[in-house]
This record gives structure tokens, C-alpha cells and sequence, in this order.
């Protein structure tokens, strides 16, 4: 089978066309470069260009690469200049990336940004039957009510301004 985040039929047939999906996708760490690594590691699908491209068109816009083989870093050049990419596709996918960031304020000065000053985050601060989302968003509720300040609240399924 095809790697999901090779997977044009579910990441932009599915997800985009037809449930008008707005945001990016990252896929798992190391998934773009598990493309071309020869089974059992990996799927051995194409070699590392290729891959690469074959998950940017297929709509998977970053490469949660921070370990392994930095598929992106290393092999979308060569795609780019053996035409298996484009520009459009490369820009595609940093627009898509670069517009969440932009909509959660990721470029505001740190002191003006929430995320930044939220402190360390631990899954030991979990209450009973509460998801990490619910977690965050109770954390960033209490920070409103203690320094009465406005802060964004991001669940899985919306972004609002409380």
C-alpha cells in the first residue's frame, strides 16, 4: 500500500476536497524518510527524492523530521531541481503552514504571545479523565483568571479567543 503521508486519495482528495480541511499537515517523525528506507524499517516505496516529493504533492506540507533522515531538508532540493516538485508545491505548503502559524499569533512579540509564557506543562498535572487538551486549555483558563489577562484557548476541534 501506499504510506499515508504519501497518500494523495486521503490527504487531499479526503481531507481537502472533500471535508474542507483548512490547515496543514505534519506527518509522524521520520514517516517522509521511512518512504524510501528498504523494509522491514521502512516501506522501500521510492528512493529518497522521490518520497519526498510524493509526500509533498500527496499534501503532507512538513516533515516531523527533527530525528532520522530530515527527509525534507535533505532530499526536497533535489526534487525541486529534477522537477519530481515545484516552487507552487513548495509554496503551497509553507502558505498553508505559515497562515496557522500567523492565526495563533506565532510571529507577535514573545511578550505579547501566550504560548511563550506558559511554563513548563506536565501530564502529572492531568486530573482524572482529562485529555492533555483539556489540560492546556484549564492551565491557559486558570492563567486568565489569575493575571487577568486575554489568552487563546485551542482545543483539537476550534481555535477561540476567550
Amino acid at each position: 500500500g501506499v504510506p499515508m503521508c504519501a497518500n494523495s486519495k486521503y490527504l487531499n482528495q479526503t481531507l481537502r476536497d472533500q471535508w474542507h480541511f483548512q490547515g496543514y499537515v505534519t506527518s509522524d517523525c521520520d514517516a517522509v524518510g521511512d518512504i524510501s528506507t528498504a523494509y522491514p524499517a521502512g516501506h522501500g516505496y521510492a528512493n529518497s527524492s522521490a518520497s519526498a516529493a510524493y509526500a509533498l504533492k500527496a499534501g503532507t506540507d512538513m516533515d516531523c523530521g527533527d530525528w532520522g533522515r530530515h527527509a525534507y531538508t535533505k532530499d526536497l532540493p533535489t526534487a525541486l531541481a529534477n522537477g519530481l516538485v515545484t516552487q507552487v508545491d513548495l509554496d503551497i505548503a509553507l502558505a498553508r503552514l505559515t497562515a496557522r502559524q500567523m492565526e495563533l499569533g506565532l510571529f507577535d512579540p514573545k511578550g505579547e504571545q501566550p504560548w511563550f509564557n506558559l511554563g513548563a506543562v506536565s501530564y502529572t498535572h492531568l486530573r482524572a479523565h482529562e485529555t492533555p487538551e483539556h489540560l492546556v486549555c484549564r492551565l491557559l483558563l486558570e492563567k486568565k483568571k489569575n493575571n487577568n489577562k486575554t489568552v487563546r484557548v485551542v482545543t483539537k476541534h476550534s481555535i477561540q479567543k476567550q
